[in-house]
């Protein structure tokens, strides 16, 4: 998803995912990562958690930072799902 239709589909201020539900206070690129993720291209990490490698279009389309170049995205057993960015791969057991 892009950011465009991430501000369509959802309630965005600043950067935060402002409607109940699933992405409840997410970061505005969740949607997008967790779509990869549901795509197949994420690397499954265990029950949950996923590890997607961010580029440079992503940095651009959602201002991360330059450093972020990981996105860790996890969903628990009620369905919400948030995302946190590494500088470094992280271990993930």
């Amino acid at each position: 998803m892009t950011r465009k239709e991430i501000e369509s589909d959802y309630h965005v201020e600043g950067n935060v995912i402002c409607d109940s539900g699933q992405l409840e206070a997410a970061h505005i690129s969740t949607p997008h990562f967790y779509d990869l993720v549901l795509n197949g291209e994420g690397e499954p990490c265990g029950e949950g958690v996923d590890l997607v490698e961010v580029d440079g279009i992503d940095r651009a389309e959602f201002s991360l930072a330059p450093d972020d170049r990981w996105a860790l995205i996890r969903s628990d057993d009620q369905g919400f799902v948030d995302v946190h960015f590494f500088a470094e791969r992280p271990e993930v057991t």
